[in-house]
Order: C-alpha cells, then structure tokens, then sequence
C-alpha cells in the first residue's frame, strides 16, 4: 500500500507512514512522493479519522541520529527521508483543526523500525488519543434551576465554550453528569448520576455535536457516580452511587458484569486504568480511612492500596506519577502525588474554610472533587465548595509543587460559570 523510491544509497532509507487521514490524489508526480495512508486503532479500523486533522508532526529518534522532526499539513502528500540505520524510533502527533466538535486536541502512535539504506519501509503507527478539551460535568443538583449541562472549553481562558444538555445529545432522562472520561477515538463517556433506574447510565457521544446518542451500563437504581476507559483493551469501568457496585462493559455496553470490589472499600468515589489494564479506586475503607487501591480487574483482587489519605474525591495516572484529589474539610494535602509504587511524594494545597468570598489564592483550594480533560503537562482540577456554599473554579497545575497555578471561571450558571455538585 505504498509507492517505492529509492533514497541516496547507503545514506537513507524512505518512510511510508501509515495513519488514518483520507488520502489525496494530487496530480504531482506520484512516483517522487510517499503517501500519508490510513489506519486507525483497534477500536475500528476507519473509513474516515475521528476528527479533522490540521496537521501531523513525525519525530524520529535514535542514539545515532539525534533528533528529526518535520511538519506536515493534513492532507495532502508527504516525502520523509531518514537515515538508514538500526531503531529508528517514529513519534507520530496528529493535532485536530481549530473548530473540530470533537474533544480531543491530538491523537498519537509511536513505532520503531529498522531502515535498511536505500529501501523505501512501510511503517504502521497506531494512533491513540493524546490530550483533550476539558470536558465538565456541571449538574448542580440541590436548588432550582438546575444546571444540568455538559461543558467543554478548549484551554484555561475559557475560549471554545459549548455547553449541552441530555435532550441536546439526544437523552431524555434526567440528565445529572457526575463524571467524564474518554475512549482512544476521542469519543465522550458521561457518569449519569440520577438515582433512578429510568437514566442511571452511562451516555456516550461521539462529540459535542453529537444528538444520537448511545447509553450503556447498570445503576441498578442507584445512580452512577463515576466513569474510567480503559483505552487500551476499550472497556468501561463504572461504579455506583448509594449502593456500592464495580461494574464493566465493552464500549458499546455489551457484556456488562459486575465485579468483586477489595474487601476493604465501603465507597467508591473515583476511578480511572493504568497502562497495563490496572483499575485504580479511590473511596473509604471500612476503617473510614481515605484509601487508594490498585485492583486487577482480571482476577478481581487487590494488587496494593495507599491509606493516607482523608477523602479522596478522584485519581488520574501519569506515567511516573499517581494524583489524588483530596475533597476533605481539614487541613490536610488537597493534591497528593503518589509514585508507581504507591509511596508518597508530596503533597500540595490547603482547605479555604470558611469560603465567605471567592478565593483563587495559589494553593488555596475549595474542595477539590474531579480532574478534567487529559492534558500531559497540566493537572487541571474541578474545585467546588462543600454544601451549603457557592463557590466554584477550575484550577490548573503544572506539577505537585503547585508551579504555573490558574484559574478560571466563577459561581453562577452563565458562560463562564459553574455550578458543579454542591451549594446551598
């Protein structure tokens, strides 16, 4: 599936990369151009990406080559000569246009390859989701009226703002977003938190576009508090609220079962998948301890668990680093930074309390509940008051010492605003 020509004998090999963006039939000559071709990840093979693509960056490593890296416009055809050698290592990064519904900001694959001189190599790179939108569950549940309203804004100033509610995305039930997460193609998983058997599911759209959507999973009445994908063997994870359930469905929402959460837990209160399939679970052990746990979901058994903590509110995983959200009214560490053997690293910030004014102080949080999007140099984290006090921001760090601190957004239920979980 690719076309041959021969590089500078002894000196470069050509590199046909293999994507998933539609090709293009330019009228230059053929014979003198490699072709960006198609492929996209397991999920589906597609016919068509699951965004539109503005550009694709091609990084080639090696210890004998140092750094290359060139630019290439989405469509189109592309040449990439590389020099001819062994474990060429290929970085492939496909940013999605300006305007694109979808909630991803960029899709990534990575693959090594041998590039014997003068030969033209076939190089399939699967794609992944990369980074995202932030995408915000704003549903504002205890006094009329309700919020009720999925939000995505692309960056921290607030620009690209869509809200949706459950009719706008085709559910008609009532639509109560607890938490959000997101599979390999960008598409948007949303914890509905009602209560009630008639729209205690999981929804699933396509983009904040999307009016059809699709809805999975069992609350067994008791509404579904919060949502993890694991995009690498595309499954969905999900827990209850007032009845403490561990369930897990493919990504359509066939073959759900319910799973043997640890012994310990009384309450789950986030989740989200490791790399290698791990279920991490934060919640409270039957000693009232804020606990997290690391959980094989194959054998339903505990791996490790973490009991310093107070009441872990959610859990996202980084490649060297673990972060809990701690939504607990002491004093203590509100992000706490774990390593990948569940020891602790340090902690960051302090409870505002009382909250009698709006306070974006560097480290001065309200109650940290959930983190958004998935961004690789940032932690941005949904900051919310405890009941009976309207105070609401988003909040944005760079790493555990609190460095690059932002805010964005205030109380209220306009553009701009959030209501989130709690308030008086």
């Amino acid at each position: 599936d690719s076309e041959r020509r021969m590089g500078l004998l002894g000196q470069t090999s050509t590199v046909v990369i293999n994507l998933g963006l539609p090709a293009d039939d330019t009228a230059t000559n053929r014979s003198l151009i490699d072709r960006l071709r198609r492929l996209f990840i397991r999920d589906a093979i597609a016919q068509t990406a699951p965004a539109a693509f503005s550009l694709v960056r091609v990084r080639v490593t090696a210890v004998d080559i140092g750094v290359i890296e060139k630019t290439f416009n989405a469509f189109g055809s592309l040449s990439l000569n590389v020099p001819a050698g062994a474990l060429r290592q290929f970085e492939v990064i496909a940013y999605v246009a300006s305007g694109d519904p979808s909630a991803a900001i960029s899709f990534r694959g990575t693959a090594t390859a041998n590039l014997p001189a003068g030969e033209t190599v076939s190089l399939s790179v699967i794609m992944g989701l990369n980074e995202t939108k932030i995408v915000l569950p704003d549903p504002f549940d205890n006094v009329g009226p309700l919020t009720q309203r999925l939000i995505q804004i692309n960056d921290m100033t607030g620009a690209g703002w869509i809200e949706k509610t459950g009719s706008d995305m085709g559910f008609f039930g009532t639509f109560r977003p607890w938490d959000v997460d997101f599979d390999n193609r960008g598409r948007i998983y949303i914890a509905n938190n009602n209560g009630n058997s008639g729209s205690d599911r999981i929804i699933r759209i396509n983009n904040m576009s999307d009016t059809a959507c699709i809805t999975l999973g069992n609350g067994s009445n008791s509404g579904i508090f919060t949502v993890a994908v694991d995009r690498v063997n595309n499954y969905v994870y999900y827990s209850t609220d007032s009845i403490l359930q561990l369930r897990r469905c493919s990504l359509d929402g066939t073959g759900d079962m319910s799973l043997t959460p640890p012994s310990s837990i009384s309450s789950i209160n986030g989740l989200t998948v490791g790399s290698d399939g791990s279920l991490y679970i934060v919640g409270i052990n039957g000693s009232s301890q804020g606990t997290l746990y690391k959980y094989n979901p194959v054998t339903q058994t505990e791996i490790a668990s973490y009991t310093g903590l107070v009441t872990p509110s959610d859990v996202v995983v980084r490649p060297t680093a673990i972060y809990i959200a701690d939504a607990s009214d002491v004093f203590s560490n509100k992000i706490v930074q774990l390593n990948s053997n569940l020891q602790f690293v340090a902690g960051y910030g302090t409870w505002y309390y009382p909250p009698s004014i709006a306070n974006t102080n560097p480290g001065m949080f309200y109650q940290p509940r959930r983190f958004a999007g998935i961004r690789n140099d940032e932690l941005i984290i949904i900051d919310d008051a405890p009941p009976n006090y309207d105070f609401d921001k988003l909040v944005s760090i760079r790493d555990i010492y609190g460095t690059g601190w932002t805010t964005y957004g205030t109380e209220g239920k306009g553009q701009g605003q959030f209501m989130f979980f709690y308030g008086c």
